[in-house]
């Protein structure tokens, strides 16, 4: 009876044995795990929807087997992301579109560094419009001023002399200002720099509260309107889009 028990564990040992080596199981489980780690490690390194997303960009290439090149438009400030998906023997179609870090509209805080003197120092791209001003005031105090505001680019690109004040916009302000905005609709490609920064002072007063606007933020909406697209797949912030032209 030993022998026998013996016998079936040899004959059941190497029926199992074959079918592991014919069907690769080992080589397929190493595999997968193998992938399973690397897409973590790029997910780790490179964010999933978050700085670079390269973890979204891989996840979109996989699970839709892309045969084009989609356009790629990172909201976040990142080197091109190209190199993480692109295919050098597929076509770029302009009509497919990864949209990563999508914000319908962006706040731009330019914060005090004088009296009359409201700063911002960042890259400012991808705006079309200025569509609201709102201002912080101490303990969001209600503060009257009456004056005009100015905002002016401040070029410092090498083609230009540093500290180039280049007015954008101005607006008559007669009214209490607080923490509710000031609605306006000003259209403008100018409110976009990848060099230098924006300055808001202002001109004519005809009191002295400025020194209760602590800062004064600007907000603009963004140049692509994803309800002008069909959204193919979305993951919080990152869109698969098609155009639907």
């Amino acid at each position: 009876m030993k022998k026998i028990n013996i016998l079936y564990s040899l004959i059941i040992f190497f029926l199992i044995t074959v079918i592991i080596n014919n069907n690769h199981i080992f080589k397929k489980t190493f595999k997968i795990i193998k992938k399973e780690s690397y897409s973590k490690r790029i997910e780790n390194t490179y964010g999933y929807c978050k700085g670079s997303s390269v973890g979204y960009l891989r996840f979109i290439k996989e699970k839709f087997k892309l045969n084009i090149n989609p356009k790629i438009i990172n909201f976040a400030i990142t080197p091109p992301l190209d190199w993480s998906i692109y295919d050098l023997n597929l076509n770029k179609d302009e009509s497919k579109i990864i949209l990563l870090n999508y914000k319908k509209d962006f706040n731009y805080i330019f914060t005090k560094q004088k009296i009359n003197s409201w700063v911002f120092k960042d890259i400012i791209q991808n705006t079309k419009s200025i569509n609201k001003i709102k201002f912080k005031t101490v303990n969001n105090d209600d503060t009257f001023l009456n004056g005009t505001l100015n905002l002016y680019k401040i070029n410092s690109n090498w083609k230009y002399s540093s500290g180039k004040k280049d007015l954008i916009y101005k607006k008559k302000i007669n009214q209490i200002v607080n923490s509710n905005p000031i609605i306006i609709d000003f259209k403008t490609k100018k409110f976009n720099s990848y060099f230098g920064s924006f300055l808001i002072e202002f001109e004519n007063l005809k009191n002295n509260n400025l020194d209760n606007i602590q800062s004064i933020i600007l907000n603009s909406n963004n140049y692509i309107n994803i309800e002008n697209y069909k959204i193919i797949n979305q993951d919080k912030d990152c869109y698969y889009v098609s155009s639907r032209n």
